[in-house]
This record gives C-alpha cells, structure tokens and sequence, in this order.
C-alpha cells in the first residue's frame, strides 16, 4: 500500500523471489487517496478501517502473508499491537 505512484510503478519486479500481489483498481485509487488525505491532515473518519479492509481481502482474496506499506504515512493507521496488524519494516 502505498501511493498511487508507488503501487503502480514497476519497482516491484526488482524484488526477486517475491510473488508480488497488488490490489485491485479500485482499491488502489482509495488507497492513494487516503494517503492523500493522511499527507494533507484531514484523515476520513473510515480511512483506517477501509485499509484494514483492503489489507483483509488481499489476504482473504490472493492468499497475501505480508501487505507493505509503502508510504511510512499509512503506518498511523494500523495498531502494531494488533498481531493481525504486525507491520514489516
């Protein structure tokens, strides 16, 4: 997760022997979106609960073991203490 940008960019194939998953168009857009809002201070009152949601389904719906966030702004909006919401550095 990350900006629109960032997800979309081809900077994911240098990584090797890592099946890369990206989210559906749709989703993107509201992730790029959110991050958006998180830069400019004005978080929507469900952006974190939508991420998680994205962040769910791509485990749920593409078998995912790890979701990167890739914008050090969306980790504000997951609880590390969670062990759902463990974030990867």
């Amino acid at each position: 997760m990350g900006s629109i940008f960032t997800v979309q960019g081809s900077l994911w194939g240098q990584l090797a022997g890592v099946e890369i998953v990206k989210p559906q168009p749709d989703e993107i857009a509201f992730i790029g979106q959110a991050y958006q809002r998180i830069l400019d201070g004005r978080s929507a009152a469900d952006d974190a609960d939508r991420l998680r949601g994205i962040a769910r389904d791509l485990q749920r719906r593409d078998g995912v073991e790890t979701v990167l966030l890739a914008g050090t702004d969306l980790a504000v909006m997951f609880d590390e203490s969670l062990p759902s919401e463990r974030l990867a550095s």
